[in-house]
């Protein structure tokens, strides 16, 4: 068995992700902001393995400084997640922030950035406010669509200057299949 060296390329990215749904969980959100992952949740336990969901996170949003010394001890230079859409707003038809979540993404991506590990954000992790997928039916009304621009625009308005590298959605192909299919 012999000695292999590799040399890593200066530019290559080392990352991890995961989603706010699956490290912030449930916690904290206020009054109307469950996701349609949360509402599934809520009411069909029995399809997530074990009960798990996203009622159970990781602590990620009280953990987060502990986590990110975590991610730059492990050697990584970058760190994907999203902004949970369903709770960065109170009011999704005037995109109306919710300063407190808000004000936790400002701290984690100042953090990120003070140790070297680059943010990048996805804009929407299967996190479709639930009450938008009852009044309008989800991702087929355009309503919606528009609802998501201004929710985007909001987003990038507040972090364009932290973040250069943006995502609008993860695994596309999973909403179609598992909730119109």
């Amino acid at each position: 068995m012999s000695n292999v060296t590799i040399a890593i390329p200066p530019d290559f990215i080392l990352g991890a992700a995961a989603s706010a749904w699956q490290t912030e969980g449930c916690h904290g959100k206020k009054t109307g902001q469950d996701s349609y992952l949360d509402a599934w949740y809520q009411q069909d336990r029995q399809v997530w393995h074990n009960g798990y969901g996203p009622a159970v996170a990781t602590d990620f949003i009280n953990r987060y400084r502990e986590d990110v010394a975590l991610m730059k001890a492990s050697g990584l230079t970058h760190y994907r997640t999203s902004i949970n859409w369903s709770r960065f707003l109170l009011d999704y038809e005037t995109a109306e922030v919710d300063e407190d979540y808000a004000r936790y993404y400002d701290a984690l991506l100042d953090e990120m950035r003070a140790n070297d590990i680059e943010p990048m954000l996805c804009l929407e992790h299967y996190e479709l406010p639930a009450a938008l997928l009852e009044k309008y039916g989800g991702w087929s009304s355009s309503v919606v669509v528009d609802l998501f621009l201004l929710y985007a625009e909001k987003v990038f308005a507040r972090y364009a200057g932290k973040v250069r590298r943006w995502f609008v959605f993860n695994e596309p192909i999973v909403v179609q299949t598992r909730v119109y299919l």
